[in-house]
């Protein structure tokens, strides 16, 4: 299977369309056509069901496209890492470390100092992405390092070493009938009403399904008010409760 097709399929996968997905590949309608009834007889199973008013994927177009977007990733992470070490001969940035913004500052400075004092250090450029953006970027060869989350962004398929086990900390609003205890349990947490449950981006980087675990809860509306002042909470990591934003209701 060529790179060429894997990108021809992955195209039309994700915008079920051919005419959408060969204007998006720069190509003509007719040879994206036949190069995916190529790669169907090729391995001799149907990929795609075409009626005259949609396209579908069948069970292993849907296999495809998950492990074409994997092996496309794999492509081009080995590109942009081959052309990095080039560069680093000539004093660019040899290694990309990406991290969250505004998380793990104290542990990221220590981490680099570390390893600008081994012999064969090469310049490290620092990559600051959005929450759960880390793990795309370090498949698709943009970054070479990256500080996880776990249990929030997946290693699979990573070689990874724990750098620090953490507690969490509750961020509860000001006069919350639980702010008056030193310990909470998760169970605390979780058995409060409305919580919305907190989910995280998906393996594409889509916040669409993602609602913050800090998202208020609307309190009651009363006649001839403003709606009162959310009331919500959210447990984080201990070292991420120091750079939250405390937000003021108008």
């Amino acid at each position: 299977m060529e790179t060429r097709e894997l990108r021809y399929f992955v195209a039309v996968a994700e915008e079920l369309h051919f005419g959408r997905a060969a204007q998006r590949l720069g190509i003509a309608q007719p040879p994206l056509s036949r190069a995916i009834q190529q790669l169907e007889r090729r391995l001799g199973v149907a990929l795609l069901v075409r009626t005259s008013r949609s396209v579908t994927l069948t069970e292993a177009g849907s296999v495809l496209l998950r492990e074409g977007r994997a092996a496309l990733d794999a492509v081009d992470a080995a590109d942009r890492r081959t052309r990095r070490a080039a560069l680093a001969a000539t004093g660019h940035p040899g290694l990309v470390l990406v991290t969250k913004a505004g998380a793990s500052s104290e542990l990221l400075s220590k981490l680099l100092d570390a390893y600008a004092a081994e012999p064969d250090a090469v310049a490290v450029d620092v990559l600051l992405c959005g929450p759960a953006e880390q793990e795309r970027l370090l498949r698709d060869g943009r970054a070479d390092v990256a500080l996880l989350h776990q249990p929030f962004d997946s290693t699979v398929g990573f070689d990874t070493e724990e750098l620090r086990a953490e507690g969490q900390v509750v961020v509860l609003p000001a006069g919350h009938p639980l702010t008056g205890r030193a310990h909470l349990r998760m169970a605390d947490v979780t058995a409060l009403p409305g919580l919305p449950l907190p989910r995280w981006p998906r393996a594409d980087g889509d916040d669409g399904d993602r609602v913050a675990a800090a998202q208020p809860v609307p309190g009651p509306r009363r006649a001839g008010s403003r709606r009162d002042p959310p009331v919500g909470a959210v447990h984080v990591p201990r070292s991420h409760h120091e750079n939250l934003l405390k937000i003021k209701p108008s």
